[in-house]
């Protein structure tokens, strides 16, 4: 199928948009979609847009999973962008779960995990294992430093 596109939105009224250059359905696995190029748009809890994109993915139709593979970038009109290897996602729970590193940058930091869990629709969001966080201030020219002890 070339250029499929879902729109619709979640269970808790928040819209959505799921497009791609490509699909394949193996007709022995026909739960199973593979997705080329996958692009996303989704209204965020506090009505900001995340914008998503992967190389390839797989949804399972079955289990509303998807699986999405290589270069996974997740953009808000917020401000951060995420920075995944892969990320699973389950459509009807509204988690998302990353096995593998992931990089997030805001205008005045990053932060580097190991694995990611975002449950609640994105009401709660961990990061876990080797977690580093660099905050990219500008000091404050009139402001004295800190007295060291």
């Amino acid at each position: 199928m070339q250029a499929p596109k879902l729109t619709g939105y979640t269970r808790d009224h928040r819209w959505y948009e799921l497009s791609a250059d490509g699909a394949a359905q193996d007709i022995t696995k026909p739960d199973l979609v593979e997705l080329q190029e996958v692009r996303a748009k989704i209204e965020s809890g506090d009505k900001s847009t995340i914008y998503l994109s992967a190389a390839d993915g797989l949804f399972n139709r079955k289990g509303n999973i998807l699986t999405l593979n290589r270069k996974v970038v997740l953009k808000s009109s917020s401000g951060f962008e995420m920075h995944l290897d892969e990320a699973v996602v389950d459509t009807s729970k509204g988690e998302v779960v990353s096995e593998k590193p992931v990089s997030v940058f805001t205008q005045d930091s990053t932060l580097n995990a190991d694995r990611l869990e975002v449950v609640k629709s994105g009401e709660i969001v961990r990061f876990i294992g080797g977690v580093v966080m660099n905050l990219h201030g500008q000091a404050n020219a009139n402001q004295a430093p800190a007295d060291k002890q």
